[in-house]
């Protein structure tokens, strides 16, 4: 179109140049300048690329120009947030194989097979090392299958997949990063050929209370893969879930225990007999006066495969007949002999000893507790023993 004329009806000016052949269109403060063509002294300009360049809408039918004004979107009213978009990935289904960092050099494939809460040993490298919980924690443990899908040989530990969560109480916890192999129990850190695939454990620590809704594992370029586990956990076993929690995903601090039962700690224990004395101590110390002892016989046994030094750290505890509970004792000592508890247990050995603690005159224990080495504490109906 003719540039002046077109200036004038979309309500902009024009400046033209005839020595470079251009023309600028100014309008509402946007500025288009396009090639122009003369004929008889008169600039034609592009009328689209006019439009365009002022912000503007042009269509060319025939003979006709027809210029709009686009409606601008309204402003959002709702504030831009940086950082707070979910990470990119997929939801994760439960005995699915995924492969993770598709088409880089550390792609892996992982399934997860099973979950389960634990509050028992945690034994690895072949049953060798004990690690057991503080009776404050328990442990998530997460068995899997890992694959190689590689043409070539990969490194395998437990930094190829990274399980992390979001636990009941909205706080981020994270895998410990070992993983063991299934059948052996052995530490998983080499070589795995291609299409090698292999069984593994590894767990998470969490706090008695809390339970893990939600299982995220890391993948490449910032996606993750999240599992709902609501219902998917196996609950912790009887004796020690709470059953005012119904999906077995809490521990009671006192657990009903039964005599002639192994239960874990650092060593294995199961609580044999009790009794009562009234006869001075072997290092001639008497019960309170009107009063005796309660002296508990129990047998640990070291599950592993490697020795363990014990020492006198049995508490022993009970619940008089007001429901009051006394303080703990730590008096440890052989069974067979006045000799204080410091010895090293070997793999399979068993071993007989005996706790006491006073009972002062006028109270009736009715339930023993006994922690062993900070384990959980086992509490047992006496009530019965006089």
């Amino acid at each position: 179109l003719s540039s002046k004329p077109y200036a004038d009806a979309l309500g902009s000016s024009v400046s033209i140049d005839s020595k470079s052949k251009t023309a600028n269109f100014v309008r509402n403060g946007k500025t288009a300048k396009v090639a122009v063509i003369f004929q008889k002294d008169i600039a034609y300009a592009p009328a689209v690329d006019v439009a365009k360049g002022l912000g503007l809408s042009a269509v060319v039918s025939g003979s006709t120009v027809t210029v709009t004004n686009p409606t601008p979107a309204a402003p959002s009213t709702a504030p831009s947030i940086q950082g707070t978009a979910q990470q990119s990935g997929g939801e994760g289904t439960l005995g699915q194989t995924y492969t993770i960092c598709k088409g880089t050099d550390s792609a892996i494939n992982f399934q997860i097979t099973k979950l389960e809460y634990s509050v028992g040993n945690y034994l690895y490298d072949g049953g060798i090392k004990n690690d057991f919980l503080a009776s404050s924690s328990k442990s998530l443990v997460i068995y899997a299958t890992i694959q190689n899908p590689q043409s070539r040989e990969i490194f395998l530990n437990g930094n190829n997949v990274r399980f992390s969560g979001v636990d009941s109480r909205n706080q981020n916890v994270q895998g410990d990063g070992y993983w063991y192999e299934q059948s052996s129990m052995q530490y998983v850190g080499y070589n795995l050929r291609p299409a090698q695939k292999v069984s593994i454990y590894t767990r998470m620590i969490l706090d008695s209370g809390v339970s893990l809704p939600k299982l995220i594992v890391d993948d490449c370029n910032n996606a993750v893969w999240r599992f709902d586990l609501r219902g998917q956990i196996a609950p912790i076993p009887a004796p020690f879930a709470d059953p005012n929690v119904p999906d077995g995903s809490s521990a009671l601090t006192f657990f009903p225990a039964q005599f002639g039962v192994y239960y874990p700690g650092k060593t294995s224990f199961k609580m044999d007999r009790v009794e009562y004395s009234t006869a001075p101590w072997f290092d001639g110390t008497n019960p309170p006066e009107g009063g005796r002892w309660l002296v508990l016989y129990y047998t640990v046994k070291n599950i592993t495969k490697a020795p363990i030094g014990i020492y006198g750290l049995g508490g022993l505890a009970f619940l008089d007949q007001d429901n009051i509970s006394s303080r703990f004792s730590d008096w440890v000592y052989l069974a067979s002999r006045d000799v204080a508890l410091n010895v090293e247990l070997q793999p399979n050995q068993e071993l007989q000893l005996r706790a006491l603690i006073e009972v002062e005159k006028g109270v009736q224990p009715k339930k023993l507790r006994f922690n062993w080495h900070d384990s959980r504490t086992a509490e047992v109906d006496i009530s019965n023993i006089k």
